[in-house]
């Protein structure tokens, strides 16, 4: 093998995995595959399932050149996935309780309380929250600064993790020095 050699097959391979005919019948082969063809995106990459943290690692590896390589990885990444619902061990099928938290006005409380107080609010909140959350079910499956998003169960009461999540922020919020003028717990289902 020449010295060439290793250099033409990686040109080679790298011509093959931009070809955008191939990722194009890549593309159109993953719509036929089981699951759901769209997996890659934020959306379907949430969660520490194996299959999301493959896929969120592939997404990152392949972010500024998509090709061939990525459609194949997620194509079974995608196949893994939909045969772990069909088998029950995804979440397909569960109907879920989306519940949002965010804390209003925090923005412009934060600006006048700094970055210490701002920041030790947050993890009061996580606090109070994640045992409310955790004790019924539920997880948290994204979290951006002030809001989390949980699923959980939508078992009869299960929306009542919005009310138990407000109480345990207030209870913080009136027991702690800055009480009254901190933000108030603004949780959706």
């Amino acid at each position: 093998m020449s010295k060439e050699t290793p250099g033409r097959i990686g040109r080679l391979l790298q011509r093959i995995d931009a070809d955008p005919r191939l990722v194009t019948l890549l593309r159109l082969g993953r719509s036929r595959l089981p699951g759901d063809e769209r997996y890659g995106d934020p959306l379907s990459l949430t969660g520490d399932q194996a299959p999301a943290v493959l896929g969120r690692r592939l997404s990152q590896l392949t972010a500024e050149q998509p090709g061939a390589l990525r459609e194949v990885g997620m194509s079974a990444l995608q196949v893994w996935q939909g045969l772990s619902e069909a088998q029950g061990r995804g979440r397909g099928d569960r109907e879920l309780t989306i519940v949002f938290t965010d804390l209003a006005d925090f923005s412009t409380w934060a600006l006048d309380a700094g970055d210490v107080h701002a920041v030790a609010l947050l993890r009061e909140v996580g606090t109070a929250i994640e045992p409310e959350i955790c004790s019924r079910g539920g997880e948290i499956v994204k979290r951006l600064g002030i809001a989390a998003r949980v699923a959980e169960a939508a078992a009869p009461g299960q929306v009542l993790v919005s009310e138990a999540v407000h109480e345990r922020v207030e209870d913080k919020r009136s027991s702690s020095a800055a009480g009254a003028s901190r933000p108030r717990a603004r949780p959706r289902a």
